[in-house]
Formats: C-alpha cells, sequence, structure tokens
C-alpha cells in the first residue's frame, strides 16, 4: 500500500503503556468462538442494504481503541468509563460509508505526510524515524504499518468528511448577536446536587452479584507488568565516545560503564500505570528498551543529552486478578454503581413530584433532604461549589427558558437537577472587540451541531442484527449500540 512509509504519532507519554492497554483491551468475550461458530449470524448489522460482518465491526473497534489511545495518552485509563468504544466503532463504520457516496477519498502521500509530521515517530533529532515508527506501530500498538496506515487512511477521510459539512456553516450578524447576548447575560439558578458518594449508606452487594461482575472488570483489576531499568549516558561532548560505540551492540550497559569509567542510572520500579516524569529518562529510550527480554542492551539512543542506551534489569510480569484478592476493590466498583443509581433515582423522584404536583424545585429538594444552592449571574465560566466550572451545567442552563428546570443531569460523581428563575441584561459593550474571536466559537458550536445533526441521521440507517450482537457481547458497562442521539 505505501511501502515507503515503514517509519511515529503524538505524545511521547503515549505509547509506553500501550503494549498491554491496547493488547488486553481488545479482547472481546465470545469472539472468537462466535466467528468459529457455524450457526453463528454472519452479520452484525447492516448500513442501508450493505452487511457489515464481524470481522468488519472488530477491525473498526480496533481503529477506535487506537485512536483513543493517540488522543488520551496516559490518560486512557481514567476516561475509558465514559467512552462508549463499541458504539463509536458503529459511528465510525456509519461515517466512512457516507464519505464514499461523498467520494471522498485520501492519497497515499496525504497518509504519508500526516504520520511523518507526528512528533512520537520522531527522533532527537526532530526528524521522521523509519525503525522507530516500526517499532512502536508493531511492538506497541501491536498492529502492523499496513493496518495502522489505513486507520490513519479513515480517520484523515473522517476529518475531510468533516470539514465538508462544517463549510456549509454560516452566522449571520444577527445571529452571533443574539448568541452573545444570550452568553453574556448571566442568569439566576437554583440547583440541587447529589453526591453518589452520599448514596452508599446501606447499600448491600450480594456475593452472587460480586462474584458475576468478576468477569467483566478483572482485567482493569490486573497488576500491571512492572519493570525497572539501567541506563547509560553519554554525553555529546564526551571524549570515549568512538570507542564507546565501537563495542559489540550486545555489551551490557554495565560492562560498558565499567571499561570506560562512566556510570550508569537505575530507575524506580514502574509500570504502566505510573507517571514518567519523574523516571530521568528520555521517552524515546523508554520505548527502545520497554520491550525487550532482560539483560539485553537497546541500541544507542540519540537524545538532545547525547546518546542513551538502556536496559531491563528486572521485570515483574502482569499478574492476573485473582478474585479473593480484589474482592474490596471489587466491592468499591459496585457500591460506587449503585449508589450512582440511587442519586439518580433520587432525582428522578423530585423532577417526578415538580412535574405532576407542580411543586417547586427548592421546596421538592428541601423535602427529600437535597441541599439548595442558589448562583446570580451564572454563566459558563463560573465555578459551583462542589463541582467547578461544568461543561454539562452550562449547556443545561443554555438550554433552559426562564422558569424551567431541567431534566436530571448524570454527573460524573452524582446527580444534578437545576432551574432558571432569571435571566439579567447582556454585556454589549464588548461586543465589538470580543466578535471576531466570538465568531469562531461560535463557528465551532454552530459545526458541531451540524455534525451532530448528521451523525443522527446516520444512525438511522443502521439496522443491529440484535441476536448476533448479544452473542458476540455478553452485556457489560458498555452498551453495543451506537451513542444516543445529541451526545
Amino acid at each position: 500500500m505505501i511501502r515507503f512509509l515503514r517509519g511515529k504519532n503524538v505524545s511521547r507519554k503515549i505509547f509506553l503503556f500501550l503494549a498491554i492497554v491496547v493488547g488486553s483491551s481488545f479482547v472481546i468475550t465470545g469472539a472468537v468462538f462466535y466467528m468459529n461458530d457455524d450457526a453463528a449470524p454472519t452479520f452484525l448489522g447492516k448500513i442501508g442494504s450493505r452487511k457489515i460482518s464481524v470481522q468488519e465491526y472488530l477491525q473498526s473497534y480496533r481503529a477506535v481503541l487506537h485512536q483513543a489511545a493517540l488522543m488520551y495518552g496516559d490518560q486512557l485509563e481514567k476516561v475509558r468509563p465514559f467512552i462508549n468504544f463499541r458504539g463509536e466503532a458503529w459511528d465510525r463504520l456509519l461515517l466512512l460509508d457516507h464519505a464514499k457516496s461523498l467520494r471522498i477519498k485520501v492519497k497515499d502521500q496525504e497518509v504519508v505526510d500526516w504520520i511523518r509530521r507526528q512528533p512520537v515517530f520522531h527522533s532527537a533529532a526532530q526528524q521522521f524515524d523509519p525503525r522507530y515508527y516500526e517499532m512502536v506501530v508493531t511492538q506497541f500498538l501491536r498492529t502492523t504499518p499496513r493496518d495502522f496506515e489505513e486507520e490513519i487512511r479513515q480517520m484523515l477521510t473522517i476529518s475531510q468528511l468533516r470539514d465538508h459539512v462544517t463549510s456549509k456553516t454560516t452566522i449571520t450578524e444577527e445571529q452571533l448577536r443574539a448568541l452573545y447576548a444570550q452568553r453574556t447575560a448571566g442568569r439566576d439558578i437554583v440547583y440541587g446536587y447529589v453526591p453518589l458518594e452520599s448514596q452508599r449508606e446501606g447499600i448491600e452487594v450480594p456475593e452472587e452479584e460480586l462474584r458475576s461482575l468478576f468477569p467483566l472488570v478483572q482485567d482493569r483489576l490486573a497488576e500491571p507488568e512492572r519493570i525497572r531499568l539501567r541506563t547509560l549516558l553519554l554525553p555529546k561532548d564526551s571524549p570515549v565516545t568512538e570507542a564507546v560505540k565501537a563495542e559489540p551492540a550486545d555489551t551490557r550497559v554495565a560492562d560498558l560503564a565499567l571499561k570506560h569509567g562512566l556510570q550508569t542510572r537505575e530507575t524506580p520500579t514502574f509500570s504502566r500505570l505510573d507517571s514518567l516524569e519523574g523516571l530521568g529518562v528520555d521517552p524515546q529510550a523508554l520505548f527502545a528498551a520497554v520491550a525487550l527480554p532482560i539483560g539485553q542492551p537497546s541500541d544507542w539512543v540519540e537524545t538532545p543529552e547525547g546518546a542513551v542506551k538502556v536496559e531491563v534489569i528486572e521485570r515483574t510480569p502482569e499478574k492476573a486478578a485473582v478474585y479473593e484478592e480484589v474482592r474490596e476493590r471489587l466491592m468499591d466498583l459496585a457500591v460506587r454503581q449503585k449508589a450512582n443509581e440511587k442519586a439518580l433515582a433520587l432525582m428522578e423522584e423530585i423532577r417526578r413530584r415538580i412535574k405532576d404536583q407542580g411543586a417547586g424545585l427548592k421546596q421538592a429538594l428541601s423535602d427529600k433532604g437535597v441541599a439548595v444552592s442558589e448562583i446570580t449571574g451564572y454563566r459558563s465560566s463560573t465555578e459551583l461549589p462542589g463541582l467547578g466550572v461544568s461543561t454539562a451545567v452550562a449547556r443545561t442552563v443554555e438550554g433552559l427558558k426562564d422558569g424551567e428546570v431541567s431534566s436530571v443531569v448524570q454527573m460524573p460523581a452524582g446527580a444534578l437537577l437545576v432551574q432558571v428563575l432569571g435571566t439579567g441584561q447582556p454585556d454589549m459593550v464588548r461586543y465589538e472587540s470580543e466578535k471576531e474571536t466570538f465568531r469562531k466559537e461560535a463557528f465551532e458550536e454552530f459545526s458541531s451541531k451540524a455534525l451532530g445533526e448528521l451523525m443522527n441521521t446516520l444512525r438511522n440507517k443502521l439496522d443491529l442484527n440484535l441476536e448476533a450482537v448479544r452473542r458476540l457481547f455478553p452485556e457489560t458497562e458498555e452498551s453495543a449500540a451506537p451513542p444516543a442521539a445529541g451526545r
């Protein structure tokens, strides 16, 4: 396909943990057995009249995992619970199908150029390094350059589709002025928030339920592989550089240091879940060593400080989660989930009382023992006590009329109800000076809305083979269907 490329992409902190995260995450319960089952349905769904095979869907799923890893890096584990990977895989297929209908195509050279621009595939000299590219793709992403490049082609195709949709976005002066007035007016709100931690009391999780939960999350509870490194820095101005680099490539780091009067350093033991900032080792040198066997030195890696050689001196393999050992952590997960459900149920009950009995929000919250908070002149940048600056609250408030009570808003650690009491006067004094900056922000919002509307239209074309989906994906923490409309 792109044979002359073979050679890096986002932040260098990303890939150290991918050898385990991406590799082990792409384990879909029953997938192998499903595809070997002659009686299993041959497709998972249809986009229009086109059938989507199990293999095509799994390729999309894996591409979504790779893209999430590139986007979130070493923060992926923190955001993983908030990403519907299975639904995103369907969205990706829908977008690619739509792009094909518009005859959007990405050339080989565009793929090459994108990959060559990514810093994580660069050497210390800030240039694209083909060997490093191959190592990152094969050893850390656990895929082939050919497959990775095809994923990038598809990603760029979706990006061009986005540009095609947003190029039609327009904002009139009247729309811009009205939106600015709405944003700067400030709104008086009253809200109640139920943190899930307040709902933990009295929750019991039967042993049988806990044991049934364990297989679904045991990968996330495993102890990750841990390693310890020995490093040797050969400063750029070292008088022994030539002699040291002339030594056999397999010479141990400690032997090199002893023979040429250099000093080695040893890192503390670390895993993919630890911060890499305090290790004192250039990220590229870390990447060069992390997949090596114990005692095998890496090649020399050029860094701004000089050449570095690294070797693994200790490796503790990943330890699978054992039910008895992780039972307390498992119990905490189960209790948090039930506490979250209680918080949502409590707020839904309050919302029904407001709707059915005409009760006011303040009184309905107080009757259920939920603290009431009031904010005068609320804006999207306002910090709310206990919640900070919240995009979810800002979007909810923006969509409410004066006097209207919101639906229940699910927050990362609780549930919320909010009512707009009134709207203040807009601050139009600074409109002219801030107009262009605000126009760019508004353009992004209008574009996102247009993309959301397109996505909802495309999802209506998807017809899931529910029997096949259930066989491939036994129910877990994620939905196998696309994300809900208006994400």
